[in-house]
């Protein structure tokens, strides 16, 4: 119970910060890049996922690195996310 207490305000602190909340159900992210001309998709495990947000029309959450690369979105190299 202590540690989904903790994993709560965690989310909360992130939300905060305008951090995208997790979405069990959005394991994978795709992200359009500023200039429009990149789609890469982030997966639980790159280092800049909890960064990424889906906001603009077009990104979206896929279910499998698979279904993202279908789609035409390509994998996100380990430093691609810019910083804010």
């Amino acid at each position: 119970m202590k540690n989904i207490f903790k994993f709560t305000s965690i989310l909360a602190l992130c939300a905060s910060f305008g951090f995208a909340q997790v979405d069990k159900n959005c394991i994978v992210k795709g992200n359009i890049s500023y200039n429009g001309n990149k789609k890469l998709y982030f997966t639980s495990t790159h280092p800049d996922y909890p960064h990424v947000r889906i906001n603009k029309a077009g990104e979206r959450c896929f279910k499998t690195e698979q279904e993202a690369e279908r789609a035409g979105w390509r994998k996100a190299p380990k430093s691609s996310y810019h910083k804010r």
